[in-house]
């Protein structure tokens, strides 16, 4: 009886500190917020709201809004709260009223706003004992006795006498288990590798359908024509057993060989250097002996003074300036009572930009074929002399000029060399020293020789 009236008196303690703190919140300024719950079993208005166990607040109305329950509540401004707050059903205590428990504590960060809701997700309720109850007797009743009866006498019987035997597979299990447990990193690598291996393994399913694939018709074959296969297999391992015996006696004179081919390898490759330089060289001597020898008339040219490869622009420019310095030495040296327009035809042919000779030069390249096409592919120093006089009518003044006679070229014979003629242009010997042509067979042999003749001449 002494308990009861302590338990009695006790609740009624904390039934007014509830009423206390109540109307203490509600004097307060506050603002509202509302909260979804799955069920809200015991929760009226009035019930506390805290937060860490402190009260913020009174709930001020439950409504049934169909499968959840909408709570509307009253929060002291005091008492800040996290816009992510989640709110739980708390159950009650014996002779206690359920409250609404709100986390986390606000820290920082924003708040929620008076009016705002938190949504289902947000919200928990606990489950009651009356619903477990109910829950365990639904189960319970499910269960057929008889069935459950049979299985406990059969398991009974199936045991019976096994308890050495269950007992060392329990004792052989936990051995298992332990090294299992032991062996945990490594079986998780294995694991692991696994994974990878299946994954490489799935995409490569259409490369290993070809491998198999193949590998069957390679076998089929091997299989059609396995009595091939052992005859060459055989005649290979008589062929092998025939080199052996010819090799046995004649190892030993292979070996020299085979040292003496090492020996001229290294001297090789520790003088390519020096076989580079030679090569090169052996190639700029043969191109200069093609230079120098004429196969036609079967002697070597020596007068190399010309590049090879001298082309009709070459001959055209060298004429040219040739030409033009004979302009220009008559204008100053025998212009002297020559009319205005003859000295003015001077000059004109004296510049070699002016194109006063492009007419005749244009000929040129005709004449070079004609050079080297002749008979027996020998020059023509006729052509060109007779181009050097066509120039020179071309000069005013310039024939008026009288130069002494010169000697007529010696007639060729079988035991000399032809000479090549002198290309001195009448009326132009006087006008300045000029070095006369030398005959020589170096002058007369090759295209490179006639130019040589032909702009000493000049």
């Amino acid at each position: 009886m002494r308990r009861r009236v302590i338990t009695f008196t006790a609740v009624a303690v904390a039934v007014v500190i509830a009423a206390v703190s109540v109307t203490v919140l509600r004097s307060t300024p506050s603002y509202r917020m509302r909260a979804v719950f799955a069920s809200a079993n015991g929760l009226f208005p009035g019930n506390s709201v805290e937060m860490l166990g402190a009260p913020v607040g009174v709930v001020t109305d439950v409504v049934n809004t169909g499968d959840t329950v909408l709570v509307t509540m009253k929060v002291q401004k005091q008492f800040p709260i996290p816009a992510a707050v989640q709110a739980a059903l708390v159950s009650p205590q014996v002779l206690g009223e359920p409250s609404i428990e709100l986390s986390p504590g606000y820290i920082g960060g924003p708040t929620m706003a008076p009016g705002q809701t938190i949504p289902e997700s947000r919200t928990m309720v606990p489950v009651s004992t009356d619903q477990l109850l109910k829950d365990v007797q639904s189960f319970l009743s499910q269960i057929n006795p008889q069935a459950t009866g049979d299985l406990i006498t059969n398991l009974s019987q199936d045991l019976t006498g096994q308890g050495a035997g269950l007992n060392q597979l329990l004792g052989n299990a936990a051995g298992t288990i332990q090294l299992l447990a032991q062996k945990g990193n490594s079986l998780g690598q294995l694991t692991s590798s696994l994974a990878q291996i299946t994954a490489t393994l799935q995409s490569r399913t259409s490369t290993l359908s070809n491998l198999i694939r193949d590998y069957n018709t390679v076998s089929s074959v091997v299989a059609s024509h396995q009595s091939q296969l052992g005859t060459a297999i055989t005649d290979l391992a008589g062929a092998t057993n025939q080199l052996s015996n010819f090799l046995g006696p004649n190892l030993v004179p292979l070996e020299n060989d085979v040292a003496g081919i090492t020996q001229v390898g290294r001297t090789v490759s520790g003088n390519l250097a020096n076989l580079d330089t030679l090569l090169n060289s052996t190639n700029l001597l043969f191109a200069a002996a093609g230079r120098g020898y004429d196969p036609s008339h079967n002697w070597l040219n020596l007068n190399l003074a010309l590049p090879a490869g001298a082309n009709g622009s070459l001959v055209s420019g060298l004429i040219r300036d040739r030409l033009a310095g004979i302009c220009r030495r008559l204008d100053a040296n025998h212009s002297q009572g020559l009319p205005a327009a003859t000295i003015q035809t001077l000059v004109s042919c004296g510049d070699p930009n002016s194109g006063f000779f492009n007419p005749l030069l244009a000929i040129i390249p005709s004449i070079l074929d004609t050079l080297t096409s002749g008979p027996g592919g020998g020059p023509s120093a006729t052509a060109l002399a007779a181009l050097i006089a066509k120039g020179m009518t071309m000069i005013p003044g310039a024939a008026d000029i009288q130069a002494p006679a010169t000697a007529a070229p010696p007639a060729p014979t079988a035991s000399t060399t032809p000479p090549a003629p002198s290309l001195s242009t009448p009326g132009a010997s006087q006008l300045a020293p000029m070095p006369p042509v030398q005959s020589s067979p170096s002058s007369g042999g090759g295209l490179g020789g006639l130019f040589k003749g032909l702009l000493g001449g000049l």
